[in-house]
């Protein structure tokens, strides 16, 4: 899909309707991943590492962001799609991958949880501000 978009391509519509139920539910999915792993019980002595955690993935995102922002030479849609991309949610891959590194599964719900919010904050004054 990518390569089409590069060059202005698109497929014929009539391609396109067995394909649209999918893309449909789709959203669906999306919509009910985020609520099955949405936990917001917090485990006890684990608010400074969810902090922590939090604290770290958005100071680095912070400073990447600077960095591409300030110092290259790229176009002001490219800067803003990467400050964009710098500050998105943690995915709900982290929470497989916890689980199979044996972290805490609460932990792991709280912090994607929080890093949804964060970000939907974050990713909206971006857009607003540039």
């Amino acid at each position: 899909m990518f390569i089409l978009a590069i060059f202005g391509l698109s497929f014929p519509d009539e391609w396109l309707i067995p394909i649209r139920p999918l893309a449909n539910a789709n959203t669906l999915l999306s919509i009910f991943t985020i609520g099955l792993f949405m936990e917001f019980r917090l485990p006890k002595g684990k608010l400074k590492l969810v902090l922590k955690i939090l604290t770290w993935r958005y100071l680095l995102a912070f400073i990447l962001a600077s960095l591409v922002y300030f110092f290259l030479p790229f176009p002001a849609i490219i800067k803003e799609i990467l400050l964009l991309i710098f500050f998105c949610p943690m995915s709900f891959l982290h929470m497989i991958q916890a689980i199979e590194l044996g972290n805490d599964k609460a932990l792991a719900g709280l912090t994607i949880s929080l890093s949804m919010f964060i970000s939907l904050i974050l990713m909206s004054i971006i857009v607003i501000i540039l």
